[in-house]
C-alpha cells in the first residue's frame, strides 16, 4: 500500500514525500467546500479535532477550528465531536493507541 508516511530506520515517522510535491498535494486535498457537503451525510460521523493547551501561540488557531467544528456539528444530522486534548497535528501518528481507542469506545455506543 502507497502511504504518505514512512517509518524511519531510527523508528521515527516522516513524510515519504519530498517537500516539493507536499506542496502540491496538501492545497489540493484542501481545495473544496467540505461545509457544502456535511448536510448530506446520513450516516453517524465522529470528528475527533485536536487542540494543544500547552502552546498559547496555537490559541488563535485552535480558537477558529473550534468554530469550524461547531458549524460542521450543526451541519451533520447525526455527529458526536471527541476533541483530542494536548496533541498536535499528527494524532494519528503521535499517539495511535489513545486514536484506536477513542474509535473503539465510540464505535461501542452506536
Amino acid at each position: 500500500m502507497l502511504t504518505v508516511f514512512e517509518l524511519r530506520p531510527d523508528n521515527t515517522w516522516g513524510y515519504r514525500l519530498n517537500g516539493a510535491d507536499m506542496k502540491k498535494i496538501i492545497p489540493a486535498i484542501w481545495d473544496h467546500d467540505l461545509m457544502a457537503v456535511l448536510s448530506q451525510i446520513r450516516t453517524p460521523v465522529v470528528i475527533m479535532p485536536t487542540r494543544d493547551n500547552r502552546d498559547s501561540a496555537r490559541g488563535q488557531v485552535d480558537s477558529q477550528k473550534e468554530e469550524r467544528v461547531a458549524r460542521a456539528r450543526g451541519l451533520l444530522g447525526n455527529c458526536k465531536v471527541v476533541w483530542l486534548e494536548n496533541i498536535s497535528h499528527s494524532a494519528t501518528l503521535e499517539h495511535p493507541q489513545n486514536i484506536a481507542a477513542s474509535v473503539v469506545t465510540e464505535v461501542s455506543e452506536h
